[in-house]
């Protein structure tokens, strides 16, 4: 996820997923995915009464199972209106493949369907067009994709209001213009327009068969012989960020894309490239991941093939020059150019903080420092070691709170000022580590909550299914952490802090932007939202005396809602005994005693605060309790 604004005030979000890059705007989302392959051929589409399943034939159109179509301009066929973005179903052979329509087809058909047909009468500002059961009524919309030319009329690429008389297969809408002439036009000249995306991503990473050379462990096998083996096949991941009011980008291996505000129909990521950029000088048609470095104007690039050679490089960073996104190439004119990072096998992610730059191979850690030279034999960045055994577990598993780089290495939780690196204690780190899916570490992401000056660790247990589920969190002015066992309520697969929606906001596993923390709201979209805090198991003497807890009163604000917190008490005899339970008590500040009579005996005891209401806001202070030694056995 990316938050931004553009020069006008415009907030927008990007979203990345493995199938398409969307963008939120206006309470909408739009889908700005980068267009691989665009035809315009006579519709072929062919459907069977009483399925959803509509074949299409469009040759060399070069889709696989799970890639996404979009027929941007309505198709009638078999007594369906087949319009919008479509998963692949099936592939049937190179040219042939389907898709499912929201319903199914009254009639069978093979290889037809029809595009809006446009009636002008002279004189006449009506302008009537026929799509079989469009499904229209009087005062909706239709939008035209492609401008048309009919009667004297030209019906541009906008959004019409229908107008009566509306029939099963026919309707009115009014362009603008009387026309000059009688006159019967398609749009598009009847083709269809097909636009397929670029090939759908992995949610997870998997095993897959492959074979090939170097397959396997280098030298293993006879020299010059194919092999053949299981590899590990990575997730889809988008690295996004703003070039001025511009968001650019990559996924994992991709060129760079560029999306140019404001919203409109058409309006998608398009590739840095000589295609649509013919002055462009080697921008990376393959980055493991990007970002910008902000104070210097400058796209970051980790992982690319080379400027010249064009041979992928996995430790090659590369750097556009300032203010421009299409120069690459180091000149006597300008501050592009590259550097090969000399350790570790691959380069793993890279993050701009307020006042410096750092990179991360699987192994160690880099500074990028701005010299500000340009031309040929100048330096513009210079790189330094920080250190060599704290690598990157994950491109995402990094964040930047104030000017401190956090990151999550195979050996615990660091911080980097930018001069210093120093390792921060983590007691739940275990929780983590141990807990952690390795198949999935891809999926390990780093979210900072400004608000609250926290910093947790998303990540994918090894009980769940792979999806992100658990979580441990660092409340970075306290120095506490805690953690949520899977399945936590906060799974969030992406996350972005404060912004200029307001509050940090992430998606949920369902999909959805949820935003968090906003004020005034305490719930979870209308629903109570359970919250509870617990503490660890304390003791008298080190555990060799039991305790008796006579009360316990809270030092707690309370609003909202019905105003009750709930108390609950944990005993337990031994470290492995069973536990008993005293409570819940139920407190409402303000109304009654502010201490609950427990009674609680054991060995080792346990605290819970806990709420269900729904708008209800409470922040806990200090625990007093009434604690006195009972005897050395139960």
């Amino acid at each position: 996820m990316h938050a931004w604004a553009d020069l006008s005030g415009n907030p927008y979000i990007a979203c990345g997923t493995d199938q398409a890059l969307d963008l939120f705007f206006g309470g909408q989302i739009y889908d700005i995915t980068p267009i691989r392959l665009t035809t315009n051929n006579p519709p072929q589409f062919s459907t069977v009464n009483g399925s959803p399943t509509v074949q299409i034939k469009d040759t060399g159109n070069g889709v696989a199972v799970g890639d996404i179509v979009n027929i941007n301009i309505p198709v009638s066929v078999g007594g369906l209106v087949i319009q919008g973005y479509y998963p692949v179903d099936s592939v049937i052979d190179s040219d042939n493949y389907t898709i499912t329509a929201a319903s199914n087809a009254t009639a069978t058909v093979s290889d037809g369907g029809a595009v809006p047909v446009f009636n002008t009468t002279n004189g006449s500002t009506d302008v009537q067009v026929t799509l079989d059961n469009h499904g229209l009524t009087a005062g909706g919309t239709f939008t035209t994709q492609v401008s048309t030319t009919v009667g004297g009329l030209t019906i541009a690429a906008s959004i019409f209001t229908v107008v009566a008389p509306v029939t099963a297969n026919t309707f009115i809408i009014q362009p603008g213009g009387a026309a000059s002439s009688t006159a019967t036009g398609s749009e598009n000249d009847g083709n269809a327009q097909l636009q397929y995306l670029i090939p759908s991503g992995r949610q997870s990473a998997g095993y897959a068969d492959e074979s090939g050379y170097g397959l396997g462990p280098y030298g293993g096998g006879p020299y010059g012989i194919s092999s053949t083996g299981t590899v590990l096949l990575p997730l889809r991941q988008w690295f996004l960020d703003n070039f001025g009011q511009d968001l650019v980008g990559n996924y994992t291996g991709s060129p760079i894309y560029l999306w140019t505000p404001p919203t409109a129909p058409g309006n998608v990521a398009i590739a840095i490239d000589t295609t649509n950029f013919p002055s462009a000088q080697s921008p990376p048609q393959q980055a493991m991941f990007s970002f910008v470095a902000a104070p210097q104007q400058m796209i970051i690039a980790g992982g690319c093939d080379d400027p010249v050679s064009h041979v992928f490089d996995p430790n090659l960073v590369r750097w556009c020059d300032q203010d421009d996104y299409t120069d690459w190439v180091a000149t006597s004119l300008n501050m592009a150019g590259s550097y090969r990072i000399p350790s570790g096998s691959r380069l793993v992610g890279g993050i701009s903080a307020p006042n410096f730059t750092v990179l991360w191979t699987d192994i160690d850690m880099w500074l990028m420092s701005y010299l500000g030279g340009s031309g040929l034999a100048a330096l513009v960045w210079g790189f330094s070691k920080v250190e060599g055994s704290t690598g990157l577990l994950s491109a995402r598993a990094c964040a930047v709170f104030e000017n401190i780089v956090f990151y999550a290495s195979s050996n615990g939780i660091y911080m980097f000022n930018g001069n210093s690196l120093s390792l921060v204690p983590c007691p739940v780190w275990d929780k983590f580590w141990k807990n952690l899916n390795r198949q999935q570490i891809d999926k390990v992401n780093m979210q900072v909550n400004s608000y609250f000056q926290e910093l947790s660790i998303a990540f994918p247990s090894l009980a769940g299914d792979g999806t992100v589920d658990s979580r441990i969190t660092y409340n970075i002015r306290e120095n506490l952490w805690t953690y949520d066992d899977a399945p936590t309520l906060m799974a969030r697969t992406a996350w972005i802090d404060e912004n200029v929606y307001g509050s940090p906001a992430g998606t949920d596993l369902g999909g959805y932007i949820q935003q968090q923390d906003s004020e005034g709201v305490y719930d979870a979209d209308g629903s109570p939202l359970p919250a509870s805090i617990r503490t660890g198991w304390f003791s008298a003497s080190q555990g060799t005396l039991l305790s008796m807890m006579e009360r316990i009163e809270a030092d707690a604000v309370v609003s909202g809602g019905s105003g009750t917190i709930n108390v609950t008490v944990y005993a337990q005899d031994y470290a492995t005994g069973p536990v008993r339970t005293y409570g819940p008590f139920s407190w409402q500040v303000g109304n009654g005693p502010p201490w609950s009579i427990v009674r609680a005996r054991g060995r080792f005891l346990s605290v819970e605060v806990s709420s269900s209401d729904a708008g209800v806001f409470w922040r806990l202070g200090n625990l007093r309790y009434i604690v006195q030694p009972s005897g050395r056995r139960p």
